[in-house]
């Protein structure tokens, strides 16, 4: 299983907090698994959402596509995503666009310097 560690000098313990508040939070839906639609039981149910969110979070990260999680290998991107196939390392069309553009300019580039 691949580990999750925070970027050099990020502190981890805050985030972990306040997930984990979240995830104790009464209606998480600990015992229901994964909430993929979410309905107010009440007005001002914020709680509740982000407990859900929380819950999902969790079982992302602890269940069995914990191993699928990767950071976005583009320069500067800071998301991660769930890797469904071998051969992919960006996070989006979006970010693998860019790398490929940027590297089409460099190419180009040294071309006409050279």
């Amino acid at each position: 299983m691949t580990s999750w560690h925070p970027a050099p000098g990020e502190d981890a313990s805050v985030a972990l907090a306040l997930i984990n508040s979240w995830y104790s939070t009464p209606g998480s839906g600990a015992s229901t698994g994964p909430v993929k639609v979410w309905h107010a039981e009440r007005a001002g149910g914020f709680d509740a959402v982000l407990a859900h969110i929380a819950r999902d979070a969790v079982d992302v990260v602890t269940g069995p596509r914990a191993p699928t999680i990767r950071r976005c290998e583009s320069p500067g991107c800071v998301r991660i995503f769930l890797r469904q196939h071998a051969r992919r390392i960006w996070c989006s069309t979006t970010c693998g666009d860019r790398v490929r553009a940027e590297r089409h300019h460099r190419l180009h580039q040294a071309g006409r310097d050279g």
